[in-house]
């Protein structure tokens, strides 16, 4: 997950909106190139070689037609560069109700509060569910771990996940909401 380091605000060129079926284009266009530069030296090259935007389009076009999960995208002169969703948690073991997704965010738009207004647009999301506690899953390596322990996220859990053929372990960490 890429987000952004720093706390200012985000630029007049610059939103965070409900993300719509058209900007479904956008959103896997950043989801690939966010993969090739966040983890490029920590997932093996062959497999971010062989990510597809034009097979992720159906994807987010069909996410963002429904409620959940829900989607946010950045925007930045009328180009999305970042998304975030977020919905029920998808690991009821460690006693959230909410869970991101995913949150990625061009490195180009980084350190300028765009990452901190994509999580906390799914943050509030879920708060207005009624889903207390929110958490999320980040490799071990990735750079941006620093990120989510600045905007208060604790780890709460551990586990090795397999990607194109790599053993990588990934942290859940956890915030109150």
């Amino acid at each position: 997950m890429t987000a952004d380091s720093a706390n200012p605000a985000p630029s007049l060129s610059s939103t965070v909106r409900r993300a719509r079926p058209e900007d479904a284009a956008g959103i896997a266009r950043v989801h690939v190139a966010a993969w090739r530069e966040t983890y490029a030296g920590i997932v093996p090259q062959s497999f971010l070689d062989q990510l597809d935007v034009a097979k992720r389009v159906p994807i987010w076009e069909r996410a963002t037609r429904f409620e959940v999960p829900q989607v946010h995208v950045a925007v930045a002169d009328g180009e999305v560069v970042g998304f975030a969703d977020g919905g029920p948690t998808r690991s009821p073991e460690l006693a959230f109700g909410a869970e991101v997704y995913a949150i990625y965010l061009m490195r180009a738009q980084q350190g300028h509060g765009l990452g901190r207004a994509l999580f906390d647009a799914v943050r509030r999301d879920q708060r207005e569910a009624g889903r207390k506690g929110l958490m999320l899953w980040v490799l071990e390596q990735n750079r941006t771990l620093g990120f989510y322990q600045r905007l208060g996220g604790v780890t709460v859990g551990r586990k090795t996940i397999e990607i194109g053929g790599a053993a990588l372990e990934e942290l859940a960490l956890g915030w109150k909401i």
